[in-house]
């Protein structure tokens, strides 16, 4: 494991599928969408600090958890806000439709993408694992697809053209890295001799 015997192994160390992440969204959703909900959960999924603030509607952070009040923007703890540069370049989910509160985490190591949606109101989660990484964090944007399809936001982003306009911005900051690397070569270097072997 990659991670092994680092500060990083506790959030790659559990081995999940779509079922399992399912069972645990149930799991929270069932009594934090009651009256009666354990103090424990209240806790677990309760705003503790503001996230990217401002924001005139909530968006904080509850134990691993971004709670968003939609319309809001989702992904801030992904990899297409640090593609993207700014919480503004984000879209805005939810236009138009009446507020309801989204909890979620996003994850990413070598080799994975992970989104988890909760939408305690209707008891709904969206779960989305991708064993692979790419020119951008489409778990999120497949969980943001899904959501406004099951809620019918009056209107809908456009993800696809979302995706398309990030992938160009993260290939340009490659292209301007492979720029500024081939302005500083020197191409008169000698290639180092090779080790002694001992």
């Amino acid at each position: 494991m990659v991670f092994e015997n680092t500060l990083f192994e506790a959030a790659a160390g559990a081995y999940s599928n779509v079922e399992d992440m399912l069972n645990y969204s149930k799991a929270l959703l069932e009594p934090y969408s009651s009256d009666h909900a354990p103090d424990e959960l209240n806790v677990l999924l309760s705003g503790h600090i503001p996230v990217l603030g401002p924001s005139f509607r909530e968006r904080s952070y509850a134990m691993g958890w971004i709670r968003t009040q939609l319309p809001g923007v989702l992904g801030v703890m992904g990899e297409n806000i640090g593609i993207l540069g700014s919480v503004e370049e984000l879209p805005l989910l939810g236009k138009g439709s009446p507020s309801m509160i989204c909890l979620y985490h996003q994850g990413s190591t070598a080799g994975y993408y992970s989104n988890i949606a909760l939408f305690p109101e209707t008891k709904s989660a969206i779960v989305v694992l991708a064993n692979s990484i790419s020119l951008t964090d489409f778990p999120d944007t497949i969980s943001q697809s899904i959501a406004q399809v099951l809620f019918d936001f009056p209107d809908p982003v456009d993800f696809v053209e979302f995706t398309k306009d990030t992938r160009a911005k993260l290939i340009s900051q490659y292209e301007k890295q492979a720029a500024a690397i081939a302005a500083r070569r020197r191409l008169d270097t000698q290639k180092l001799p090779p080790k002694a072997s001992s």
